[in-house]
């Protein structure tokens, strides 16, 4: 309380706790926490929003009551349902439901069924409902020439490989981050000895991440990976493909006077200046 009290003085009438800089009737900003986040050395490791979720789980392993924590973020719950627990902004209309089994059981019985986490998740397989994922399909609206595109790569890519010229598709992989961190997947283990990793997944700004960059030869059915640390720019990606060429190509096409590269676009897209000077 000495510290609210404190504050107080320095924000004078204003009714938030932390004022705006600029205008003293709105509280402060996002970006304005983010920049001072950024001066102590936490950019890209932590957001303002993050030390809700951390402060939520903390007291809630403290053993305090669940309505006073909820009511320490100011949260208006709609029902007992979807009060099970709430992640969001509070000045905001719209707020996030975490729906897992104990949490719905919690609620359930706080309007006064007596009824556990399983018999939770077996009327929810009754009702049709499973544990499902996202689902990659939207995939927009087709080009009206996309077919004579891939029917031009493909006329292409087939000339070149008739003259014994290399043709190669290039494109960046999935970033991971470097260090001890969680990853999908099991292997083999002594009992109770898993490997340990980091509890949060904040990027090390001292390893950055491994940003690999794959190039495939499609005459000689073989694969070639670059992996940086920096960023996916065109000098990387025209690097990686002088790598292959230094290392596979020319021992394989010793003869070749073209290169036919098929990209999709990002750092090396056809409109990157960049990507055509390396070139």
């Amino acid at each position: 309380m000495e510290t609210l009290e404190l504050r107080c003085t320095l924000t004078g009438k204003s009714e938030w706790l932390f004022p705006g800089d600029w205008n003293e009737k709105k509280y402060m900003s996002n970006n304005t926490i983010l920049k001072a986040l950024e001066r102590m050395g936490y950019k890209g490791r932590m957001t303002g929003h993050g030390f809700r979720g951390l402060a939520s789980t903390i007291l809630h392993e403290q053993g305090y009551a669940h309505e006073h924590i909820e009511l320490q973020f100011a949260h208006a719950p709609r029902s007992a349902a979807s009060a099970a627990y709430m992640r969001g902004d509070p000045m905001r209309t719209l707020l996030w439901a975490s729906k897992s089994l104990r949490h719905l059981s919690e609620a359930l019985q706080g309007q006064g069924h007596s009824v556990c986490p399983n018999v939770v998740g077996d009327c929810l397989h009754d009702l049709g409902y499973s544990v499902q994922t996202n689902r990659k399909t939207r995939e927009g609206s087709d080009h009206v020439d996309r077919n004579a595109q891939f029917e031009y790569l493909n006329e292409k890519a087939t000339e070149f490989l008739k003259s014994n010229e290399p043709v190669i598709s290039v494109d960046t992989k999935k970033k991971e981050l470097v260090g001890y961190y969680k990853n999908n997947g099991r292997e083999w283990h002594p009992k109770a000895n898993p490997d340990e990793v980091d509890v949060h997944d904040f990027i090390d700004p001292k390893s950055g991440r491994a940003v690999p960059y794959g190039i495939y030869d499609v005459g000689d059915n073989k694969g070639w990976v670059s992996v940086g640390s920096d960023h996916d720019t065109a000098s990387f990606a025209v690097q990686a493909i002088r790598r292959w060429w230094q290392a596979m190509g020319q021992v394989r096409y010793p003869q070749a006077s073209r290169l036919l590269i098929s990209a999709d676009g990002g750092g090396n897209g056809h409109r990157v200046r960049l990507w055509k000077v390396e070139l």
